[in-house]
């Protein structure tokens, strides 16, 4: 038998009614830009209902602030929010990776046996420096954690202990040889 998962701060906490948890998670999966007024609005309006709606209070009701103040919701919501852009975050990037591998490849494939060289490396390296300006510095060392290379990927330039300094040195020593 499993281990209970761990409870997470946007789970239904003990002691909890039912029906002010519902009302949390309303709140909670309007999103980052959510209000309790929003929330409170969207659980009285049915998208089904094709009868004529009556004009809704445009504040919520005194129980829903109670709720809110006594159950924490903006503070399970905001950990929602990071715990989902995380995981979120990870998968874009790894997408975005994989992407640019793909790309590379169909390049490599396309160069392959057409004897075409550029007219000269330091165009090359200053395009490759670019690039390497547009991941943030944070993806960089979150993928060097993740896989344990000082490269982030296991092979290539950025394996240089030096670390990416070191590649900016290069790149910046070579000279623009035909």
């Amino acid at each position: 038998m499993s281990e209970p998962r761990e409870r997470k701060p946007w789970d239904r906490m003990q002691g909890e009614p039912q029906e002010d948890f519902s009302h949390f998670l309303a709140y909670r999966n309007l999103g980052p830009g959510r209000s309790i007024d929003a929330a409170y609005f969207c659980s009285k309006v049915s998208p089904r209902s094709k009868r004529k709606r009556t004009p809704l209070a445009k504040r919520a009701s005194g129980k829903w602030m109670e709720a809110s103040a006594k159950w924490h919701w903006p503070d399970r919501a905001i950990a929602w929010d990071i715990e989902n852009l995380e995981v979120q975050g990870r998968a874009v990037v790894t997408m975005y990776f994989a992407a640019l591998q793909k790309a590379a490849l169909k390049i490599l494939v396309a160069l392959d046996g057409k004897n075409i060289r550029p007219k000269g490396w330091q165009g090359v390296l200053d395009g490759l420096h670019e690039l390497s300006n547009v991941i943030p510095p944070e993806t960089v060392a979150a993928l060097r954690a993740h896989t344990g290379s000082p490269g982030g990927f296991g092979t290539g330039a950025g394996d240089d202990p030096a670390g990416a300094g070191a590649v900016d040195q290069r790149i910046a020593g070579v000279d623009d040889r035909k």
